[in-house]
């Protein structure tokens, strides 16, 4: 069996790695069904519609070029997902290609009496690593500032010398001139770890995947334990830093309510006795 994780809005080069996967794997066929319903996101008469989509993305000619037969499901809901996994039951599986939703089906139908695990326990401190700039998250950012006057959230782009806290804010907001985009990133997450490392932060929020990506691989963090989800899409994992765990979550660009940050900085244990190291 063989699944390829692609992005549910098909961001990147999608028909030259599937081109690529299918000859590694022997496919000559694939499902593709990038819908997460949780999200709002859903695939509709061959496009992917919804949240987060301005315009419907045509999966076909995304796809062109990757020489694989495709099967193109409508998938509106986690039922529908499901039923796309049934058909192909007892049949050569081809090249299962998906997002969030997908893999969530596979899962359900390989271990279909193992529950989804909830994560709550974020220990302070925390640091909000925001490097998307997506419009999704960009709402979700003012949702959170909003409510910054009844919080304890410093912004670490402009923090005193001797500022401390439960919650810090880093984001990205422009691009110096002149570096491209890896290098943008590659200095932002040097930024999220000179303040982890300093505050001794017990929480890393980084929202967007090149965005963790970058900071993961700064930290050295090659290995990560998932421990469940804090909401949909948003899942919770631990990793060892400097030889301190660090409790790290994670959020696509273009996932999530607008409350969502908001959720995250409020479910931080405070250091008065409650909060629990593991």
């Amino acid at each position: 069996m063989f699944f390829k994780k692609v992005d549910s809005r098909l961001k990147g080069h999608v028909a030259a790695e599937l081109h690529a996967m299918a000859e590694g794997a022997g496919a000559a066929s694939a499902l593709v069904a990038p819908a997460v319903p949780a999200q709002g996101r859903i695939v509709k008469d061959l496009h992917v519609v919804g949240t987060g989509v301005a315009a419907p993305i045509d999966i076909a000619a995304t796809c062109s070029g990757s020489g694989l037969q495709l099967t193109i499901p409508d998938t509106a809901s986690d039922l529908d997902l499901d039923a796309a996994l049934a058909v192909l039951a007892g049949e050569p599986r081809p090249l299962l290609v998906g997002a969030a939703g997908l893999a969530a089906a596979l899962a359900r139908q390989l271990v279909p009496e193992c529950p989804a695990l909830p994560a709550t326990n974020l220990p302070a401190p925390l640091l909000l690593a925001v490097g998307s700039r997506d419009p999704i998250t960009l709402g979700q950012l003012a949702v959170l500032k909003a409510a910054k006057g009844a919080m304890d959230l410093t912004d670490a782009g402009s923090p005193g010398p001797d500022a401390i806290g439960p919650a810090w804010l880093l984001q990205l907001r422009t691009a110096p001139d002149g570096l491209d985009g890896h290098e943008v990133g590659a200095a932002f997450a040097a930024a999220v770890e000179e303040l982890l490392l300093a505050r001794g932060v017990k929480t890393l929020f980084a929202c967007g995947g090149e965005t963790a990506d970058a900071i993961l691989g700064r930290l050295g963090a090659g290995v990560l334990t998932v421990e469940g989800e804090f909401l949909p899409g948003v899942p919770v994992a631990s990793t060892i830093v400097n030889g301190r765990p660090l409790r790290v979550v994670t959020k696509s660009g273009g996932f999530g309510d607008p409350d969502t940050l908001l959720s995250v900085a409020r479910a931080v244990e405070q250091d008065d006795g409650t909060a629990r190291d593991e």
